[in-house]
């Protein structure tokens, strides 16, 4: 049993120290590998030589200056008018003859037409002379003057023969009856003159009275 032990032992030594030198050698040679042995990259150099060409651009040609046009101011031409001659007239002498027609001259207008419209125009004037009688009458009520309110009344009267006024009323109300009443009082109170002899002194009149600020 020794025997075997010892002729085992013999010959595992020097197995072993050829693993390890081969172990060691492969190590070394990795070793070299990747950390001595880079590999060489050739570069060669190429020269390119480049050509600059000069372009030459062609110039414009310069414009000819335009040519200088000169004006011909003609004088303005007066024409003279000569006086053309003037021929009289030929005088027409009237002929009767059969297709002459005697035209007689219109009629005059009517006096009862004249008249009336006379009466229409002074009727006009005398009733505007009766309401200035009636807004000079009239008083403006202070309330209202103060309020700023105004208004108009519509009133209808008649004038006896001492120019009174009579049967004296609201035909249109103004909305205010302050108003009314005061307007009824100018009338009442107004002083009125004396119609024309053209106008009936029997008529019955309608005025407006006023009351402005």
């Amino acid at each position: 049993m020794q025997r075997s032990v010892s002729h085992y032992s013999r010959f595992s030594q020097p197995f072993t120290l050829a693993i390890l030198l081969e172990l060691a050698l492969f190590t070394a040679l990795l070793t070299y590998y990747f950390f001595f042995s880079k590999p060489v990259i050739h570069v060669e150099n190429q020269t390119v030589t480049l050509t600059l060409q000069q372009v030459n651009t062609p110039t414009p040609p310069k414009p000819t200056p335009p040519k200088p046009v000169r004006k011909v101011i003609t004088p303005p031409i007066h024409q003279i008018k000569l006086p053309q001659p003037v021929t009289p007239p030929v005088p027409i002498k009237s002929v009767a003859d059969a297709f002459s027609q005697h035209v007689s001259p219109p009629p005059p207008p009517d006096n009862q037409q004249i008249s009336q419209s006379l009466k229409d125009k002074l009727l006009a004037e005398y009733i505007e002379k009766l309401r200035q009688a009636v807004q000079a009458a009239l008083i403006y009520p202070i309330a209202a003057k103060q309020m700023g309110i105004s208004g108009k009344v519509r009133v209808q009267f008649s004038l006896d023969k001492l120019q009174h006024a009579r049967n004296s009323a609201v035909l249109d109300s103004s909305g205010t009856s302050m108003f009314d009443r005061y307007a009824i009082k100018a009338v009442n109170d107004a002083i009125y003159p004396s119609p024309p002899k053209e106008i009936n002194s029997n008529n019955n009149y309608q005025i407006w009275v006023e009351f402005k600020n």
